[in-house]
C-alpha cells in the first residue's frame, strides 16, 4: 500500500474524531443548564432563620429537579434547557440553596449554573483544542488528498 495515500485518510479520520469529541463534550450546545444537589439534614439541621419550602409548594420544574437529585446515587442531577429550570431558583456561578420538606424529612437543596466554575473553564479549553485540532487535521488531510 502506498503510504502517500494512507496518511491523508488517517489525518481526515483523526480530524473527524477530534471534532466529534469536541461536540460530545458539549451535548447540550447553547442550552442553559442548572445543577441540583440534595442532602438530607433532618429537622435539627435547618437553622431557625431559614425558610423551609414544602415540596408540594414547589413548581413542577423544581419538584422534578429535586426528585432527580434525590433519586441519583450521588445526590446530584443536571437539568438542561431554560424552560426546564425551576423559576424559584437562580442559576449563576454562585451556588444557592433552599431547605425543602419532603415526606416529613428535611433536605438541603443546592443549585447553580451547570458548567460554571473552574471545571467549566477546563472543559471549554479541551473543547476548543479538540475543535481546532479537528479542523486542522481535516484541512491537512484534505490538502494532501488533492495533491
Amino acid at each position: 500500500m502506498d503510504r502517500g495515500a494512507f496518511l491523508p485518510a488517517v489525518l481526515v479520520l483523526l480530524g473527524v474524531i477530534a471534532l466529534v469529541g469536541a461536540v460530545a463534550l458539549y451535548p447540550h450546545a447553547g442550552q442553559t443548564g442548572g445543577y441540583h444537589s440534595v442532602e438530607r439534614v433532618g429537622g435539627s439541621g435547618v437553622p431557625d432563620d431559614e425558610e423551609t419550602l414544602a415540596f408540594e409548594a414547589l413548581s413542577p420544574e423544581a419538584q422534578d429537579a429535586f426528585r432527580r437529585a434525590l433519586d441519583a446515587p450521588d445526590g446530584r442531577s443536571v437539568v438542561w434547557g431554560a424552560s426546564n429550570l425551576a423559576p424559584e431558583f437562580y442559576y449563576s456561578d454562585d451556588e444557592g440553596y433552599r431547605y425543602v420538606r419532603y415526606e416529613g424529612e428535611y433536605y438541603l437543596l443546592s443549585f447553580g449554573q451547570a458548567g460554571a466554575g473552574p471545571l467549566g473553564v477546563v472543559q471549554l479549553g479541551i473543547r476548543g483544542f479538540l475543535g481546532i485540532a479537528g479542523i486542522g487535521l481535516l484541512a491537512i488531510g484534505g490538502y494532501r488528498y488533492r495533491r
